[in-house]
């Protein structure tokens, strides 16, 4: 049997999944870059050597995050474990073919410990201008450290076959967060939007009537929720045991011990029996519970993700989307004021054929928000959006001088139901948004297939001045 990790990226659902696996074929590894590490080799099959040390920087970065969770000391091997990149999905799907027959096709990526290796397709897909100007997509980057951390485990952990989901996902989920921390990749948790997203994936799970105590999570009976709700749970629990000041040393030692059991049918029920003595009080878990729930709750979380992906950078935010639906990222950060501005500068990315867009949206009230729309075809755009209806009433199109990889300053002024968009200080479209509100949740996205780069953007509100009751003197 193999482990085998897979992601669907459009979405935010992830699936670990057991199977068999047949030898490596010959002529696997294609031209292109090569790259080597202490502990990892990065196979790219297209040349970009900047890509894979991109890559082989992320894994090897995850290496001392999984051997310090589990407590093994390790050799200085030089058999490195394997991570092959597909500049093209086609071209992964033809690798993926060739060794699981079709079975991990639209997954994207896949890992096998029998030669321990991870295949991961570049997420999302973008042109090779794209590539050249940001480099290593951050949602592969993510793939790539939690991918990993799956094959550190593969070689110093004899028992990982029998390890049940919440472990082995949890383990690695909180691998590659700890990674973009220790790199700062994320200034924090709540300002990473994959990270974010699933801090707010655990908040609902956690505040509807199911949801599940830290003992069916270690029991494995959580199957009924969404993979995307299990897999946030797994990572959050990981978080919250490791950052108790009063659980966080029994759960490495917990993690210590999970790796000398035998494996096998009964690892799951032993493991269970380790994790109460070790982290309940007389085999209960009733107390952590509550304190779980209340971390989950209290945990900030600046972004939700409906689309992949955003890449935040500080000031500095990179956004693609994959060819088959949008990239839209909500800030959770509500516009209250009645009158604000929204400015920045805003880059539109080479990305093949046809006009390209980005957006910024407001005003978001159920399925219903506005789009303003930045276009390569030199327009501007504002739209009533009703997104379960699949259609959208235009309040603007206004002609203007926009260029295509030309860094370009917006900003858009609210007051009221009135917008009026700026290029470069210009005024270039003023409307009425028919008495919709725009204040509330807002966000950008990029059209599907497209990218593009945002910078220094920053919502401005305008406080009305209460007036001062003090006489002049």
């Amino acid at each position: 049997m193999s482990s085998v990790f897979s992601i669907k990226p459009r979405t935010l659902s992830c699936i670990s999944i057991a199977l068999g696996i047949g030898a490596t074929h010959p002529g696997w590894v294609q031209a292109g870059s090569t790259v080597a590490g202490e502990r990892y080799q990065v196979i790219c099959d297209f040349d970009d050597d900047a890509i894979a040390r991109s890559a082989l920087e992320a894994a090897e970065a995850a290496w001392p995050v999984v051997t310090e969770l589990f407590g093994v000391e390790t050799d200085k091997s030089t058999q490195r474990l394997q991570i092959h990149i597909y500049r093209q999905i086609a071209d992964y799907q033809t690798a993926e073919a060739q060794r699981t027959g079709g079975r991990f096709r639209d997954n994207l990526c896949f890992s096998s410990h029998e030669d321990k290796s991870s295949h991961i397709a570049i997420q999302p897909p973008c042109s090779d201008d794209v590539l050249m100007r940001i480099g290593l997509p951050g949602l592969t980057r993510m793939l790539v450290a939690h991918e990993a951390a799956h094959l550190a485990v593969y070689s110093t952990i004899p028992n990982f076959e029998s390890h049940p989901e919440w472990l082995a996902e949890g383990y690695a989920l909180y691998a590659a967060a700890e990674v973009h921390r220790r790199k700062k990749w994320a200034s924090s948790t709540g300002d990473n939007p994959y990270l974010s997203s699933m801090v707010k994936s655990a908040q609902q799970t956690n505040a509807g009537r199911n949801a599940p105590s830290i003992s069916r999570i270690v029991a494995g009976k959580c199957q009924s929720l969404a993979t995307n709700d299990r897999y946030a749970l797994y990572w959050l629990l990981f978080e919250f045991l490791l950052n108790d000041k009063e659980d966080g040393p029994k759960f490495r030692k917990f993690l210590g011990k999970s790796r000398r059991l035998g494996g096998g049918s009964e690892y799951a029920v032993q493991l269970g029996k380790v994790f109460r003595k070790e982290i309940g009080a007389g085999g209960k878990l009733t107390g952590a519970d509550a304190k779980f729930k209340k971390y989950v709750k209290d945990l900030p979380a600046r972004w939700s993700e409906q689309f992949r992906s955003l890449d935040v950078q500080k000031a500095k935010w990179i956004q693609c989307a994959f060819p088959d639906s949008h990239a839209l990222a909500w800030s959770t950060r509500s516009i209250k004021a009645e009158s604000f501005r929204i400015n920045g500068a805003f880059e539109i990315l080479p990305s093949g054929d046809g006009e390209k867009l980005m957006h910024v949206m407001l005003g978001k009230a159920g399925s219903q928000f506005i789009f303003v729309s930045f276009t390569s075809t030199g327009r501007v755009i504002v739209r009533q959006v009703f997104w379960s209806e699949n259609r959208s009433d235009f309040l603007a199109d206004v002609k203007t001088p926009i260029a295509e990889g030309k860094r370009t300053k917006f900003s858009i002024a609210v007051k009221g139901d009135v917008l009026t968009v700026f290029l470069e200080g210009k005024q270039i479209a003023r409307c009425n948004a028919r008495g919709k509100k725009l204040t509330g949740p807002w966000g950008v996205g990029v059209e599907k297939g497209c990218a593009g780069i945002w910078r220094e953007v920053k919502v401005l509100s305008k406080v009305a001045r209460k007036k001062s009751s003090r006489k002049p003197k």
